[in-house]
């Protein structure tokens, strides 16, 4: 006795098969999402006029998850945990006249509780100049027993004009990190050990741009212990 079975594949909705839209996106704007049972998915499309640096991230209490694919329907990123929280944020450079989609979901695939949040997406700005606002560098370090590693308060100014104030200790909103680096007060050369003493001068960096913050001298403790109370 043969018996024959037929069995089906039903294959998940996506932009690939026309299945499913993509919701176009445009930086600057943020979107809702409302996924369930019957739309566990939501796909958005980006094609850039000219080369960008853009981020997509989720905003809200549930625990979210992308992934990137280009027009050949190539995984070409992906993030869980890369925002605030649970939120994903995934953001790359992205070439003009490409196109681009992105599947958002729940992380654990279950969207039965018709859970919503938010999607952002942004251009991510270059900075384009610095200036300190304040810092925490002490005026002197004790040798070989302290780091100098100051929180720095900066202002930037970024390339369409706007600006921004952050803690040189974690980066800024468009994901941009500034650097602080000990340098000889004399040549300006960046120094991994500072532990002789004498005068040294930290600053602040981003790409081509140095900012000066302040000098501070690095003291023996026999020396610094010395030192009469003004």
């Amino acid at each position: 006795v043969s018996t024959e079975y037929e069995i089906t594949v039903k294959e998940s909705p996506s932009p690939f098969n026309g299945l499913a839209e993509a919701t176009p996106l445009t930086p600057g704007q943020q979107y809702e999402v409302a996924l369930d049972e019957e739309n566990p998915v939501r796909w958005f499309s980006y094609k850039p006029e000219k080369d960008t640096k853009a981020m997509l991230e989720s905003l809200g209490y549930v625990d979210t998850y992308v992934e990137l694919f280009d027009a050949r329907e190539s995984k070409i990123g992906e993030n869980d945990d890369g925002g605030e929280e649970t939120n994903f944020r995934l953001k790359r450079e992205f070439s003009a006249g490409e196109t681009y989609y992105f599947k958002v979901r729940e992380y654990a695939g279950n969207a039965g509780n018709g859970n919503q949040f938010q999607v952002s997406f942004t251009e991510c700005l270059e900075i384009t100049a610095l200036e300190v606002v304040r810092h925490e560098l002490k005026a002197v370090y004790l040798a070989g027993q302290e780091k100098v590693s100051p929180d720095v308060f900066v202002k930037a100014t970024y390339s369409n004009g706007s600006e921004n104030r952050f803690s040189i200790k974690s980066k800024d909103k468009y994901e941009n990190r500034v650097r602080g680096r000990v340098v000889s007060a004399d040549t300006k050369e960046e120094l991994s050990d500072y532990s002789i003493p004498g005068t040294y001068l930290y600053q602040i960096t981003y790409g081509d741009i140095v900012v000066d913050v302040a000098e501070f001298r690095v003291e023996r403790m026999e020396d610094y212990i010395t030192q009469p109370v003004t």
